[in-house]
């Protein structure tokens, strides 16, 4: 069934993905976020039929579209970390006094995280939907491609709005990526260091 539903992403050729059917795609896909994210991530993780590579490849050829934009930006987002707070005494200096605590209408560095997943609600509904593509130096490249204009489909090369569209959004991904990485993950240490780095 996933299959069948992904097929709209290799039977539209690049440059040809309408926006209504792309506002679909995300829409039906945010449900399954929520509903079945355990599924959804082992068929994301593995590619589905045809393997992980090549739906990266169909993903970030349709990358011009706002749509699958937001898609491909929730998928490289990296595992949200818990937002702990600096450790406050307690006031009567009982048992809990030195522990750190959440505060629920926290707005800290979180904020840029929970607008990207819709709010806070969408993270606690995400929070068993595990995607590596974060994690995987091939999704770097096909971004800084898009990015940088390299390897674009011949489609797009053609159309000046789309080839912009293409840069813009490939752009936010990227800055969506920096936004959310901490300073240890392997990301940043990716985009930090060569041969990203020279390219970027």
């Amino acid at each position: 069934i996933f299959d069948m539903l992904f097929s709209m992403l290799y039977d539209t050729p690049p440059g040809e993905m309408d926006d209504y059917r792309a506002g679909y795609f995300d829409k039906i896909l945010s449900i399954l976020f929520r509903k079945r994210p355990i599924e959804l991530a082992e068929y994301i993780n593995s590619g589905g039929g045809r393997g992980k590579v090549q739906l990266m490849t169909i993903m970030f050829e349709h990358l011009y579209s706002h749509s699958i934009m937001q898609i491909v930006q929730r998928l490289l987002l990296p595992p949200v970390p818990f937002p702990l707070l600096p450790q406050q005494p307690d006031q009567d200096g009982g048992e809990n006094a030195g522990e750190s605590r959440v505060d629920d209408n926290d707005q800290g560095i979180f904020n840029d995280s929970q607008e990207v997943l819709g709010g806070e609600a969408d993270i606690d509904e995400l929070g068993s939907f595990r995607c590596d593509w974060a994690d995987s130096p091939e999704a770097l490249d096909m971004l800084l491609d898009r990015l940088i204009g390299n390897n674009a489909p011949t489609a797009i090369g053609e159309d000046v709005e789309l080839q912009l569209s293409l840069y813009q959004n490939a752009s936010e991904v990227l800055i969506t990526i920096v936004q959310n990485s901490l300073l240890t993950s392997p990301t940043l240490h990716a985009l930090t260091s060569d041969p990203i780095l020279n390219r970027l």
